[in-house]
């Protein structure tokens, strides 16, 4: 067997798989020590999400196994742009940051895995300001949009959905230590 004259491309070329594969070795080995975050768990605040974005995966319910519809996060949002809300999720997905739920009718969308809170924070199922049920057991304690919990504080059953109820004695508890918040008077 002859020996086979390299080229200098041939050398660039010897390099650069070399340094490849040395990249892709440390990568593993990165892997294997371990998942990124706490317990495997990413934070959402370094996901540089937009305001939107930021009131969606707050959304009571996206941290759920079940999820939430877009139509239930566009009302817990006091918001009347359901498009806007699909299109976000559907950018959300693109950066892994959501995904559907599957085999779900109508669609859910709830957190990605990576995502998902783990805490010893207690579940809350109504707002502990106006007694808004949330779509399900979350984290979160208040409503997210500030002016609707106020609107609920006036007008008992302010845009809750069909099929749940406002806890009447949260709003009451909170109407007794602030009675300024109260109904508005006709």
């Amino acid at each position: 067997m002859h020996p086979v004259e390299s080229s200098p491309s041939d050398h660039a070329l010897a390099r650069f798989f070399r340094t490849l594969s040395s990249a892709a070795l440390q990568l593993a080995q990165d892997l294997e020590a371990g998942t990124p975050g706490e317990e495997g768990r990413l934070p959402l605040e370094e996901a540089n999400l937009g305001s939107l974005q930021r009131l969606i995966v707050d959304t009571p319910g996206m941290d759920s196994e079940a999820g939430v519809s877009p139509r239930e996060i566009t009302q817990q949002l006091d918001r009347d742009d359901e498009p806007n809300i699909r299109t976000a999720l559907v950018a959300l997905e693109k950066r892994g940051v959501t995904e559907l739920v599957p085999g779900a009718s109508p669609q859910r969308w709830h957190l990605a895995p990576p995502y998902i809170r783990t805490s010893d924070r207690p579940l809350h199922k109504h707002c502990r300001r106006c007694g808004y049920p949330f779509a399900g057991p979350t984290v979160q304690e208040f409503c997210a949009v500030r002016s609707a919990c106020d609107r609920r504080l006036r007008e008992p059953g302010y845009r809750v959905p069909k099929g749940r109820k406002q806890d009447m004695t949260i709003r009451a508890t909170t109407l007794a230590a602030d009675p300024e918040l109260g109904p508005i008077e006709a």
